[in-house]
């Protein structure tokens, strides 16, 4: 059988949907450019999603609810179930807890999701985010993920792996990728009330001896006081 780009790619997808997940579009193109296929020529300027649907219609297009700019490949004759997402990788990392990943959310975001055919993808800082700009835009004041980068699909795990390999490679801080702790611990302070201005001002002694209807303890909570505490 000719070893086409087409047998290549329905191979692969094939054997990612026995491990229960779809092969990411996203991945079409390191694939064939791997197996050397010059992928621009074939593209013709198309985006790989229009090129696949055109020259591939009999691969199954599936786009994950969590992620609408991420889309995968299933065989023909496969009956994904919905949600989509499942066969992205996204339940494992939903199952992941946030406090676990040691950067701010929008690097989960920019090294986890896929990247359209023609655009660039930038980390900018001060606040941390990313932006997707088309090939020959002037170059923001930000460091480039390259598609190299990424980690589409995957779980939190190696997503850090990649943010770290990246931060490392291009000499930055982590610390400045970080959540901040600063805005948390200001806002878990309590908010003083009527009533913690009630308690402050009765002495400790006498405390156990007074009592207040519950109703009355529920207008105190909700009326702001004017303690330092």
């Amino acid at each position: 059988m000719t070893n086409t780009w087409k047998n290549v790619l329905s191979a692969a997808v094939a054997a990612k949907w026995q491990t229960g997940q779809c092969f990411l579009i996203a991945q079409v193109k390191p694939l064939l450019t791997t197996h050397g296929f010059e992928v621009e020529a074939l593209l013709e300027g198309r985006q790989m999603r229009i090129f696949l649907e055109s020259e591939a219609p009999e691969l199954r297009q599936i786009v994950n609810e969590e992620q609408p700019t991420n889309w995968g490949l299933v065989p023909p004759e496969a009956t994904p179930e919905r949600p989509h997402a499942q066969y992205f990788g996204s339940k494992t990392r939903r199952s992941t807890s946030s406090t676990t990943f040691p950067y701010q959310n929008a690097l989960r975001t920019a090294f986890g999701r896929s990247l359209e055919d023609g655009l660039r993808r930038f980390v900018l800082h001060s606040p941390v985010r990313f932006v997707d700009l088309p090939n020959g835009a002037p170059n923001p004041d930000g460091v480039e993920v390259t598609r190299d980068d990424l980690a589409v699909g995957a779980d939190d795990t190696t997503i850090v792996t990649h943010v770290t390999t990246w931060i490392g490679r291009n000499g930055l801080t982590a610390a400045d990728y970080q959540p901040s702790r600063s805005s948390f611990m200001r806002s878990a302070k309590p908010q003083a009330t009527a009533l913690h201005d009630l308690i402050d001002m009765i002495e400790p002694a006498d405390l156990d001896r007074i009592a207040l209807p519950l109703d009355i303890v529920r207008k105190m909570l909700a009326k702001p006081g004017h303690s330092s505490r």
